[in-house]
């Protein structure tokens, strides 16, 4: 018989690291749009629309 090189626990290790590398990405990606100066919001009919400034910290509906 071989010896497995990579056990089942290293691969669920990796994909946790991998799904919180993105998650990271993501909120820091999220932090400097917003620091940059705008934002996008949906209405409730499905609409987009683009916020700047302190619009972004205000609750999403128009």
């Amino acid at each position: 018989m071989f010896k497995l090189r990579f056990k089942p626990k290293h691969y669920v290790f990796i994909a946790i690291a991998g799904i919180l590398l993105g998650m990271a990405g993501a909120t820091a990606y999220d932090v400097y749009r917003k620091r940059e100066g705008w934002c996008v919001r949906a209405r409730p009919d499905g609409n987009l629309y683009t916020r700047y400034g302190r619009e972004c910290e205000l609750p999403s509906s128009p």
